[in-house]
């Protein structure tokens, strides 16, 4: 899974973005072949979605082996945390 931010389209301000779409004169943006009106429509989304669009980190979920059960994944997850606060531990020491 890639750590780079994806967009959070649930908390995007659609308003706003509909009232900037509203605004655009689209006879007069979109003069050209079909490739020139295509490319400036989604740089004008694109814009919009970079200013609208909150990003949010990649939620990390690790998926648990299929003949595993829940006790035994919650264990294992138990283990790995005390695991890391043990080896954080040791290394606060030194």
């Amino acid at each position: 899974m890639s750590n780079r931010p994806l967009l959070d389209y649930s908390r995007a301000d659609y308003a706003a973005m509909r009232q900037e779409l509203s605004a655009v004169d689209w006879l007069q943006t979109l003069q050209g072949d079909a490739n020139e009106q295509w490319n400036t429509f989604i740089s004008i989304m694109r814009k919009l979605e970079s200013q609208y669009i909150p990003l949010k980190k990649p939620s990390i979920q690790t998926k648990k082996a299929p003949w595993m059960s829940f006790k035994a994944a919650k264990l294992v997850n138990k283990s790995i945390n005390c695991t890391r606060n043990i080896n954080v531990k040791v290394i606060q020491r030194t």
